[in-house]
């Protein structure tokens, strides 16, 4: 069966009563502590400024920290920034959530595999000496996207002896490890000779 998982937002309203009760041993009875008919959480000014709706960031607050972020300024220092000028208690996700929205506008929303697919075919028109390789299986589902820049090429075929194998996850959005294929040249430095998608890290996988 498969499963599908929804993600939405919300925001909680008309919460339900909350009571707080201890046991009594001595007189065997229930102690009724506390009786909140109104809310079953914390209701205070500081809480409440920190509620996604109180720290949404408007059309020129957008732009400025999309600038910023444009321009290499950390996270950290446009989170302050922006909180120093607007007076919202915005925190780090908020920003790095502004920057996705950023990088999808900036790719006209293009996935992380058609961009590749895109990177890689503007590569074989435009550097002669590369090549990409491809593997599908049965259900034409892609398994296996190797690339190789003609210089990638040239610094394999000076240092064959080693090849350096490495895996990164969560590096794209279909979840596929990314494989670095490098070797150690003349002077001691890693040097990057190939790069790799592949569907898993299965034998077959990793062998072709």
């Amino acid at each position: 069966m498969d499963a599908t998982c929804v993600f939405y937002r919300t925001f909680k309203m008309n919460c339900p009563v909350h009571i707080t009760a201890s046991v009594d041993r001595d007189c065997e009875k229930l102690l009724v502590l506390d009786v909140n008919l109104d809310h079953n959480h914390d209701t205070n000014a500081f809480i409440a400024a920190t509620y996604p709706e109180n720290r949404h960031l408007g059309t020129t607050e957008r732009r400025v920290c999309a600038t910023l972020l444009d321009l290499g300024v950390s996270v950290s220092r446009v989170r302050s920034l922006l909180k120093d000028s607007s007076g919202k208690p915005l925190t780090p996700r908020d920003i790095h959530n502004q920057r996705v929205v950023s990088d999808k506008a900036a790719t006209n929303g293009l996935s992380d595999m058609q961009l590749l697919v895109a990177a890689v075919d503007d590569m074989l028109q435009n550097d002669p000496g590369s090549e990409a390789v491809y593997a599908v299986n049965n259900n034409e589902e892609l398994r296996l996207l190797f690339w190789q820049t003609s210089e990638m090429t040239q610094v394999y075929d000076k240092f064959p002896e080693v090849l350096f194998i490495d895996s990164t996850y969560c590096v794209n959005s279909v979840r596929m490890p990314l494989y670095c294929l490098c070797i150690q040249d003349g002077y001691g430095h890693g040097r990057v000779c190939g790069y790799a998608l592949v569907a898993d890290e299965t034998f077959q996988s990793v062998y072709t």
